[in-house]
């Protein structure tokens, strides 16, 4: 026969290996409970995205828009067709703001658009055509 192991050995390796079990449990259950609570945080209330490194989307947005925006009067006209003032226009193109989902749907047609070889804020009629009638009767355009 075998000979018996050493029984101080064999008790000292038994706890070990059971005091290993029960660390290694205890690390998993708190990582668990930590990815779950950062899972089910809310973002603060009242609080607007920032245009910055994590929105990606709207930075590549923002950059063909500038790139469109070359022409002399251009980003005046598209003021006007988007039917906003051209201050928040020029926010949105520096990165400053962030448009609402309406108007980035209206940017992303008028980009489209312009690729065809159209521009839809010459094309169509203004969005607010009560500030150009009143802009023509003032002779501002």
């Amino acid at each position: 026969m075998d000979k018996p192991a050493n029984p101080i050995l064999n008790t000292y390796g038994m706890r070990l290996m059971a005091d290993m079990g029960t660390a290694a449990t205890f690390a998993a259950e708190t990582a668990a409970r930590a990815a779950i609570k950062a899972l089910l945080q809310k973002r603060p209330g009242g609080k607007t995205r920032q245009a910055g490194a994590d929105t990606p989307m709207w930075n590549v947005l923002r950059a063909e828009v500038r790139k469109a925006l070359g022409d002399y009067g251009a980003k005046t006209r598209l003021a006007r067709h988007l039917g906003i003032p051209k201050q928040r226009l020029t926010d949105f193109v520096n990165g400053r703001r962030i448009p609402d989902g309406e108007i980035m749907l209206r940017l992303l047609h008028w980009l489209s658009e312009r690729a065809a070889g159209r521009d839809p804020s010459t094309l169509l009629p203004d969005a607010n055509p009560e500030a150009t009638r009143k802009r023509l009767r003032r002779g501002d355009g």
